[in-house]
């Protein structure tokens, strides 16, 4: 998914510019020149565009990395990059050249993929200082969002306007960030060298957080009345984000230990922000059980095709997604919040159920509560923060491409735990629960879906 959020439209890289050649040999390295190793943490990589979540599992498509260096908030343009693996470089920006990664399951141990590795040469311009080094990570030609600005000239980015992305049309962005010194000359006044004093390694991260919503036993009438649309609402919506998220950290305890997963810009909480929205039109209850169960998925629909997807992905590219019959399924990226926001009788995120024609009141209200929050930064079960690299999960899905939880694996590998589709039931109860999901962090060891 624009995920899990999800798989969006195929899409195929095309880069026009030239690029300098892979190097054969890492160990052929100049007297000037050292090494550094970039890789995105998750697991599963693809060569998809813009998509939403179709699942939880640690999915990314990263296909491009811009690499940037820093002498205090001084940026370096001297130094110079060559391939020596697993991409092409073009300038500073860094493309990979093998995309080819499975699809990966929530909680697995290797979250660390998508190695490349390149040359910094020049290092002698930057004599005996120690560098910050910068890394974000992006799909396409081009950064997705508005051109990433310099924060203050500092070491890290702002995005304060999101340009014209919106709902699930939002992408991932990932970025990470280390230090690199470079030594003094090694060598003598005739035949200088300069290197690392250690090895550089940077691990990207992703930005931004996802979210899905995946229900089941879905209401024909509440009231008497005919529901004909739901809708996904959260309490806030941010403008913009930071980036890499870890120059926020303050190491302070308390709220502020945590202020570096809020790199939202600007949270407000004007009006709530619609993140789903299901049309319940051509849905019909056929039982006496008040429960929607035919025309899902159109007429003749296919097992694992009888869903109804959100209003906000349709158009999109949807193949791989199979979902339990008669449910109501919907992915999208979240711009995680810039503080916590909790407060008066809501919730973070709540379900709505709505009568045909204009209301400002829907019918009914289900609040969505977790049981994975934090009491020391202001949490309830109604309450959590909107973190980046954070899934947050409204019913349980796994995998896209099955309902078992068991992606087929490739020859001689072993098959992964079954954890079955559980879609999130509308029928129950006035609250539902959102499983918070660490597969995409490691910041933190949450309890997984």
């Amino acid at each position: 998914m624009s995920a899990a959020l999800a798989t969006m439209m195929a899409f195929a890289a095309c880069n026009k510019t030239e690029v300098a050649p892979v190097a054969e040999s890492e160990g052929a390295l100049g007297l000037d020149e050292d090494i550094i190793e970039i890789a995105v943490s998750n697991t599963g990589i693809g060569t998809r565009a813009t998509r939403p979540v179709l699942s939880s599992a640690a999915d990314n498509n990263v296909n491009k990395v811009v690499l940037a260096f820093f002498d205090g908030t001084r940026k370096v343009d001297h130094v110079t990059l060559t391939p020596v693996s697993g991409c092409t470089v073009d300038g500073t920006t860094l493309t990979y050249t093998n995309v080819d990664v499975e699809e990966g399951v929530p909680g697995d141990a290797d979250r660390e993929v998508k190695t490349a590795k390149v040359k910094v040469g020049n290092l002698s311009s930057v004599e005996g200082k120690s560098l910050t080094v910068v890394a974000y990570g992006y799909n396409g030609d081009d950064f997705p969002y508005v051109t990433p600005t310099l924060k203050g000239g500092a070491t890290y980015y702002e995005i304060k306007s999101l340009g014209d992305k919106s709902g699930t049309s939002l992408e991932e962005v990932f970025a990470g960030n280390t230090t690199a010194t470079v030594t003094a000359n090694l060598g003598t006044a005739e035949t200088p060298v300069y290197k690392f004093t250690s090895s550089v390694k940077i691990v990207l991260e992703r930005q931004v957080a996802g979210m899905l919503a995946y229900f089941q036993n879905v209401p024909a009438t509440i009231n008497e009345t005919e529901v004909a649309k739901i809708t996904v609402e959260a309490n806030g919506k941010s403008d913009g984000f930071y980036f890499p998220s870890t120059f926020l950290n303050t190491g302070d305890s308390g709220a502020d230990a945590k202020q570096w997963m809020l790199n939202g810009y600007n949270t407000t909480t004007t009006d709530s922000d619609v993140l789903l929205t299901f049309d319940l039109t051509g849905l019909a209850d056929s039982d006496s059980d008040n429960i929607l169960d035919s025309g899902f998925g159109g007429a003749g629909a296919a097992e694992g095709k009888k869903y109804k997807l959100a209003d906000e992905m349709s158009g999109l590219d949807v193949t791989k997604l199979v979902c339990e019959n008669n449910t109501l399924f919907g992915g999208r990226y979240l711009i995680p919040y810039s503080e916590h926001v909790g407060e008066g009788e809501g919730s973070t995120i709540v379900v709505n159920f709505w009568a045909a024609g204009d209301s400002d009141t829907p019918l009914k209200t289900m609040k969505v509560t977790t049981n994975q929050f934090e009491v020391e930064l202001d949490g309830s079960k109604y309450y959590y923060d909107i973190y980046c690299n954070n899934f947050y999960s409204i019913g349980q899905k796994v995998a896209a491409g099955s309902t078992n939880g068991d992606p087929d694996p490739g020859d001689g590998e072993e098959p992964n735990p079954e954890i079955p589709d559980d879609p999130a039931d509308l029928s129950a109860s006035d609250e539902l629960t959102v499983l918070i999901n660490d597969a995409w962090a490691v910041i933190h060891n949450m309890e997984l879906e």
